[in-house]
């Protein structure tokens, strides 16, 4: 097997000098790699090298016209080069490392070799579909980075589960950026790594999709549809299915770290804090739990019985998780134990999930809101007729939240007195979003997605066409809503 020089070898292809990436004779890093390769990918006026031009000399040599390849360092390099060759002139390249296994060197990344098995597959519908696929998978490529991880991690955003978002919209027109068809999405995206989103279909397809073109980068199969939306915690994910088993995945390796069968079914969006993973499970007519697992392996810690757990717990200071169930009941349970501390009947099924933000806010089947201080003592409610499945945001000084009859409403935190309300056209089932600027993000059953000012008056407003049950993510100026048809990012201008 021929092996060459990769700084020479990848020159052609760029159009740039190295030596800002790699000291010349010296080995190219991974990330070096990475670096041409974008640059490949990314630069309108790049040169495609003609693979007819390339000969093989005497010397046993690689000889390019503008260019010869003179010694060996890592063939993988090579591969990367010629395959970006054969994107651009849609052939794959015919090299002996296509039959003997794409080179894996200990330096290259799971989602670099993901990368190069694409775009060389010989057979073409197996190859990436255009450029910009070939772009993301390559930025997927990066090595994760736990620790610059967006703080939209998990179902509702974080622990406590309040549904603010640190990003912002600007503007009052909303158009479409891209719009990628997959089976109904029901969980909401979560944002992973550097400008990924993570996102379960409903046919049990996790996805890692590119924030900026909606292309998939990656895509795993966990066997069974899926509503719970995936949290981010310590570089894993870790979601439920209705097969009952919450799964754990690791990031990195973009493997199956565990998985551990917890009941008939799950439909509740995990908790993660670290060393434990909280989950409701339903197990049939009025049965179900709340479990406590080890996040490294699984292993359960407790459960609590109640009825079955629709709800997403929500994490109350150190050492406290409130959750509602189809008893009628919000629960407040000890974390270490999973002891109950207090319980606030509201006669009917909670299947939403509370915010936790001094106290509690979260909504029944009772068509009330209900506002609950720390110790499990009712602050107010609030009756608007219709049941709410809605899990509320909390802003500085109001609790926005979306109903059955149609409205999203928001409350003055300390009255509960109803400042203003919109109709949207349908049922909301999905739960808004708030701003750092205090504005409501919402979306409904009627495919209307709604950005609403402080006094709820509408800021922008956009008709899908298709029913939203997923709740938006606000990132980077724009909305992400899943529906029935797949995906849809959303800019405002």
């Amino acid at each position: 097997m021929l092996r060459f020089r990769p700084v020479d070898a990848l020159t052609p292809y760029a159009g740039y000098s190295l030596a800002d990436l790699s000291r010349r004779g010296k080995p190219i890093s991974q990330e070096g790699v990475s670096e041409i390769a974008t640059r490949v990918l990314g630069h309108p006026d790049a040169p495609r090298l003609d693979l007819a031009a390339a000969r093989i000399g005497t010397d046993g040599a690689v000889v390019f016209s503008d260019g010869r390849l003179e010694r060996a360092e890592d063939e993988f390099c090579l591969s990367l080069g010629l395959t970006l060759a054969s994107l651009a002139h849609g052939q794959p390249p015919h090299m002996s490392w296509l039959l003997d296994g794409i080179p894996r060197p200990e330096a290259v990344s799971w989602q670099l070799a993901h990368f190069m098995r694409c775009l060389s597959d010989p057979v073409r519908s197996r190859r990436t579909s255009s450029l910009d696929a070939a772009r993301s998978l390559l930025k997927h490529a990066a090595p994760y980075d736990n620790a610059a991880q967006h703080p939209w991690r998990c179902f509702r955003g974080d622990p406590v589960r309040c549904g603010v978002s640190t990003d912002e919209l600007k503007g009052s027109t909303i158009a479409v950026k891209w719009y990628r068809q997959h089976t109904e999405i029901l969980a909401s995206p979560v944002v992973v790594g550097s400008g990924f989103l993570l996102v379960v279909t409903s046919a049990g397809r996790l996805l890692t999709i590119d924030a900026d073109n909606g292309e998939v980068a990656f895509e795993l199969a966990l066997g069974a549809a899926t509503e719970s939306t995936a949290a981010i915690c310590n570089g894993r994910a870790y979601l439920g299915a209705d097969d009952g088993v919450l799964y754990c995945i690791d990031i990195a390796s973009g493997s199956l770290a565990w998985k551990k069968k917890l009941g008939a079914m799950i439909r509740s969006s995990p908790l993660a804090t670290g060393s434990s993973v909280y989950v409701g499970t339903i197990d049939g007519p009025e049965r179900g739990a709340m479990f406590c697992t080890d996040a490294s392996k699984g292993k359960p810690v407790w459960s609590y019985k109640c009825q079955e757990v629709f709800s997403s717990a929500a994490l109350v200071g150190d050492s406290t998780i409130s959750f509602g169930s189809d008893d009628g009941s919000i629960h407040s349970l000890d974390t270490g134990s999973g002891r109950l501390l207090w319980k606030v009947p509201t006669g009917t099924k909670v299947r939403a999930t509370p915010a936790a933000a001094t106290g509690l806010y979260v909504g029944s089947f009772d068509g009330c809101l209900y506002s609950i201080a720390a110790d499990g003592s009712v602050r107010w409610k609030r009756e608007t007729g219709k049941p709410y499945f809605s899990s509320p945001a909390v802003g500085a000084s109001i609790v926005s939240c979306g109903s059955h009859d149609g409205h999203i409403y928001a409350f003055d935190r300390a009255t509960g007195e109803v400042r203003w309300k919109y109709f949207t056209g349908g049922p909301v089932v999905s739960s808004p979003v708030i701003t750092s600027s205090e504005l409501t993000v919402a979306a409904s059953t009627s495919g209307a997605i709604v950005v609403l000012d402080p006094a709820g008056s509408p800021v922008a407003s956009f008709a899908l066409g298709k029913t939203i049950r997923s709740s938006p993510l606000v990132m980077n100026g724009s909305i992400f809503a899943g529906h029935e048809a797949g995906l849809t990012c959303l800019s405002l201008r």
